[in-house]
């Protein structure tokens, strides 16, 4: 069932656009399957008129100018959503793996949105994103509709580790935010007054981004006794972030997957953790039993109005890497 509604699902994304400048069609005998709706509505008829639904029977619809698409058998949903996405990322691809890196890079770029399609998501949310990766693929021939998410760091936190120098970083993120409550001072030569929240979120805003993206990355996971020195937002300057970006109507993400990020994201009002509470002092280790603060972060977070995106297939996909026949 489950890939018989993925295949409908990318046939009738690819077969609409086709029917020309009909105004009217009618999808017919399908079965419907809509969160409105408590069970599967089988039998189905949807009559679309100038691209939007306009009726769904369980009789059929007359309609005799409608272009027909035959349902029987197949599944209809709405579109979905991949609220995580970070579409410059190919995971397990880097450059000192192959000798054909630009290639294969090119190759999943063209390949990606498709494969979106394909699993049903019309929609996806770039949380952190490359311009010109954005560009290409909202530029592809066929292609979910895009949103994004600004990213916010601090000129010190766990990104800033990927580049050899300040300047780099600066030239990568130049509207970093400057936590004033940690740091008193920036770098000779730069505007404290240009990396406040307010005007960080004000030039998020200004590109269209529907939601503003921080980091509380700890780093627990580092090998060895000790990883790079970075820093960590304050609750202070946190809850500056959440407090401009909801007075311009943009949704706080928060990367996040440790219990002092979540209790972190609790205390400063964030809406929405970017992961879920899977790392710990030892959990990379093994472990037998879940620690008992984790678990009562977990309950606080669970009863609180914060949402949160698990993301739990990211994991899964990163430990399929190291599977023989994961690129079979």
């Amino acid at each position: 069932m489950r890939l018989e509604l993925f295949r409908f699902l990318a046939g009738l994304l690819l077969v609409l656009p086709l029917y020309g400048h009909a105004e009217v069609r009618v999808i017919r005998d399908v079965t419907l399957i809509s969160p409105e709706r408590e069970t599967p509505l089988r039998g189905a008829h949807v009559l679309i008129r100038d691209g939007r639904i306009a009726q769904v029977s369980t009789q059929p619809i007359d309609a005799p100018d409608a272009e027909v698409i035959d349902g029987s058998g197949r599944y209809l949903v709405p579109g979905l959503i991949d609220s995580h996405v970070h579409l410059d990322h190919a995971t397990g691809l880097k450059r000192r793996y192959t000798t054909d890196f630009d290639r294969l890079y090119r190759d999943f770029q063209r390949q990606q949105p498709r494969s979106f399609l394909y699993f049903g998501y019309t929609t996806v949310i770039e949380n952190n994103g490359d311009p010109d990766i954005d560009r290409s693929f909202d530029a592809a021939p066929l292609h979910p509709h895009r949103e994004h998410c600004g990213t916010l760091v601090l000129s010190d936190d766990f990104l800033a580790t990927d580049f050899d120098s300040d300047e780099d970083f600066r030239a990568a993120y130049p509207n970093f935010l400057h936590d004033r409550h940690r740091t008193p001072t920036l770098p000779e030569g730069i505007d404290p007054a240009e990396h406040t929240p307010a005007a960080t979120i004000a030039r998020i805003a200004a590109t269209g981004a529907r939601c503003v993206k921080l980091y509380y990355e700890e780093a627990l996971w580092w090998p060895g006794d000790e990883h790079p020195p970075f820093g960590l937002p304050s609750l202070p300057i946190l809850r500056e972030v959440v407090a401009a970006a909801h007075a311009r109507g943009l949704t706080v993400l928060m990367h996040g997957n440790a219990p002092a990020a979540h209790r972190m994201g609790l205390e400063a009002g964030i809406d929405v953790m970017a992961h879920g509470l899977w790392d710990w002092a030892g959990a990379t280790g093994g472990y037998a039993e879940i620690p008992d603060d984790v678990l009562v972060t977990a309950d606080a977070v669970a009863r609180s109005s914060m949402k949160q995106q698990p993301t739990w297939m990211a994991a899964a996909g990163m430990t399929s890497l190291f599977e023989p026949d994961s690129l079979s």
